[in-house]
């Protein structure tokens, strides 16, 4: 699950990983994400195990750019720039994805409360 924060709720040793991957670059949007690990067993079964890191996206002239950071500061995901054109073209392939699926139930009609 991914949740979009504002800096001052980001742990100040994150914060500072991220200014230091910035390098000058704006930061224009934080989060953080909890991936849950799949359980074992019984498909039913609940994630026992989860891990947290912190995420950040830049902008720098026509470049834009993201990049992960762990809770003890430790960069995850070393930034990665593209052009905005990039971005702004996988932006409108993601939102073509979502306006095609909204409305589709997860389980067939017949299952479907």
């Amino acid at each position: 699950m991914s949740v979009e924060l504002e800096a001052k709720d980001v742990p100040e040793t994150v914060m500072a990983a991220i200014r230091k991957a910035a390098g000058g670059a704006r930061i224009t949007e934080l989060g953080k994400e909890e991936l849950h690990a799949e359980p074992t067993g019984s498909p039913f079964a609940r994630p026992t195990n989860a891990e947290v890191y912190y995420w950040a996206e830049f902008e720098d002239g026509d470049a834009a750019g993201e990049a992960s950071v762990a809770p003890d500061g430790a960069v995850v995901e070393v930034l990665k720039w593209k052009t905005v054109t990039e971005t702004r073209d996988e932006v409108l392939k993601k939102d073509r994805r979502v306006r095609l699926n909204r409305g589709r139930s997860p389980l067939p009609t017949s299952q479907a409360a």
